[in-house]
């Protein structure tokens, strides 16, 4: 695995940032992605083990910065287990956890056939 070269890459890119949480977020979610302040962008392209999304809407990206004031990383995107490797998110979030996030947030577009099942509906 290259949990430890894709570390490397991320420190030097934001030397001594430490997040405490992360964010996953999905297609259509962009707007979390916009609150983080003072942020460092890297594509996943430069993140060695990071799987590239092959979804429209997958940003592709990991912003590290703040948001409502805590230290953050904000993964934009992700890969499916439907498109190959259902393993394929292992690296990231293992990366994540070796970063010093210690919160886990997943975010994803679902939906029904049910006209009965509203927006928010469990």
């Amino acid at each position: 695995m290259s949990i430890d070269a894709a570390v490397k890459v991320i420190r030097a890119r934001r030397p001594g940032f430490a997040p405490t949480a992360a964010l996953i977020l999905g297609a259509g979610l962009g707007s979390p992605a916009e609150a983080v302040r003072e942020p460092t962008v890297i594509p996943y392209a430069e993140l060695p083990g990071f799987p590239r999304p092959g979804v429209a809407g997958h940003g592709g990206r990991l912003l590290l910065g703040h948001f409502a004031g805590a230290p953050v990383a904000v993964l934009q995107g992700r890969a499916h287990a439907y498109e190959g490797d259902v393993r394929a998110m292992n690296l990231p979030i293992r990366v994540l956890q070796r970063l010093g996030c210690e919160v886990l947030v997943l975010t994803n577009a679902a939906g029904s056939l049910k006209p009965e099942m509203g927006p928010g509906s469990l």
